[in-house]
């Protein structure tokens, strides 16, 4: 853990105004942040190794479904470590590349997902990766990460450069199947694409385990797939 002398210099730098422990600072219409003197910094995402082994519930539309998702091979893909996830039932997600998809690929070093595939086959892919954390994570600390997006599947003219902006607001408990937790809740903020009510893009990371215990994806009309309403949460997970 850093002291708090650095997390004051790191909000003042993002030109947020540092609170007293339990007090809210708006930082725009939609997000606040809420600073914690006991919220740690975590330097670095899990080193999953192959094997590792999730169990999850994955809400759509309302609809739950479980399944398990397993690290069957860590390789090096264009200058980084990838971990190859095999997924026991085909991705549902209608109306988007990913649909049907029985895998994906994931940077090791970032935790950031790449690519769902179906077979092996690519469907769609962020590059280098989606950078959803950034690394040290740590409540108040805000980025955009910057990535290409390319549709193999549904629509590849819609392929091209794309970012997004990310804010740990809290440090917070959080109850999913696996049981409850501490966690960094980090939301996107903005979006290349115009973002509207309908999109929300949330993620639980729990450094004790160390993994994403939930995640929440509503996709909205404006990036043109289409609607929907996404929840992931963790039911079991056995690390490697």
């Amino acid at each position: 853990m850093k002291n708090m002398q650095r997390k004051h210099l790191l909000m003042a730098v993002a030109v947020v105004a540092l609170v007293a422990a339990g007090c809210v600072t708006d930082t725009g219409p939609a997000v606040e942040i809420i600073m914690d003197p006991d919220a740690p910094v975590t330097e670095a995402a899990g080193n999953y190794g192959v094997g590792s082994t999730w169990i999850l519930d994955h809400t759509l539309n309302g609809e739950v479904v479980r399944f398990t998702s397993s690290i069957v091979e860590r390789r090096e893909d264009k200058g980084r470590e990838v971990n190859v996830v095999a997924d026991s039932i085909p991705v549902r997600d209608p109306g988007f590349p990913c649909d049907g998809a029985n895998g994906s690929l994931w940077d090791v070093a970032e935790d950031g997902w790449i690519a769902c595939t179906k077979d092996g086959k690519v469907l769609a892919s962020d590059s280098p990766h989606h950078g959803r954390y950034n690394w040290p994570l740590e409540v108040g600390k805000s980025w955009r990460t910057e990535y290409f997006w390319t549709d193999n599947a549904i629509h590849p003219d819609w392929s091209g450069p794309s970012w997004e902006e990310w804010t740990v607001v809290a440090w917070e408990e959080v109850t999913v199947p696996a049981g409850t937790f501490t966690a960094y809740k980090v939301v996107r903020t903005k979006t290349r694409w115009e973002t509207t009510s309908e999109d929300v893009a949330v993620n639980w990371y729990a450094p004790e385990i160390p993994a994403t215990v939930k995640a929440v994806w509503h996709r909205g009309s404006k990036d043109g797939y289409g609607t929907a309403k996404h929840m992931w949460e963790l039911v079991s997970i056995d690390l490697k």
